[in-house]
């Protein structure tokens, strides 16, 4: 948004009018069916976890307000392009609208079938190259699922372009949907289904530079089954 501010709000309120557009899509009407219907035939048959395997963020997720959140020193080295994250933020927008929160309301179609369905879902995310641990609310506020995001191997991430670990606790803080981010660290998340639970295991190692490298667990969480449903993540 670099408009002046007198344009900003007129600017935004159209966009945002096109973000809540019922007829944008991210998965193509005919696939969201097929998805609906894949979800209710693996929970009638009994599965225990529906698993869905996706590409990008589907949390609610917001760019933190960087300039209150890091030292004025530290703001400084921080690029245009980073910064400009949170002006869109401040102006109602979730972080990236090319994922999930560009398409809200294809994202509370998915919710309202995995409801329906009496889903038990599980989202595996990559392309953020960041790790994330997120619990999933329908816009009623009720836990749909949960979805673990993995790093990547070597490829930049936002703590390449925001290198201060505040990042971190930043977007936690600012999103109530993450439970854990982790914008620096690489390595692999190793995710254990059992019928009574899930669990993710969050593996980092020492360098992705040489063959030389130790590795370990930076975080790990679970969440259970109950009647009611999956619980919140808890860290152990």
């Amino acid at each position: 948004f670099l408009a002046a501010p007198n344009e900003q709000a007129a600017a935004a309120r159209a966009l945002k009018a096109k973000v809540d557009d019922p007829a944008r899509t991210m998965l193509g009407f005919e696939q969201e069916a097929w998805l609906a219907e894949g979800l209710k035939t693996s929970a009638e048959a009994g599965r225990p976890w529906q698993v869905l395997v996706n590409q990008v963020t589907m949390a609610k997720v917001k760019m933190p307000d960087l300039q209150k959140g890091l030292s004025a020193e530290q703001y400084a080295t921080i690029s245009p392009g980073s910064r400009r994250f949170w002006s869109s933020a401040s102006l109602g927008f979730e972080w990236n609208l090319d994922a999930w929160s560009g398409f809200p309301a294809a994202r509370e179609r998915l919710y309202a079938a995995a409801r329906a369905a009496g889903a038990r879902l599980v989202t595996l995310t990559g392309d953020t190259h960041t790790a994330w641990a997120n619990e999933l609310h329908d816009k009623d506020r009720y836990l749909v699922g949960l979805e673990f995001g993995c790093t990547s191997v070597t490829s930049n991430g936002a703590g390449d372009s925001i290198p201060f670990k505040e990042l971190n606790w930043l977007m936690t803080e600012a999103n109530d949907e993450v439970v854990h981010y982790n914008a620096f660290d690489k390595g692999y998340t190793l995710v254990s289904l059992r019928p009574d639970a899930v669990e993710a295991t969050y593996i980092t190692v020492s360098t992705v530079r040489s063959r030389d490298y130790f590795a370990g667990v930076d975080a790990t969480f679970t969440a259970r089954v109950t009647p009611e449903g999956v619980t919140r993540l808890t860290r152990g």
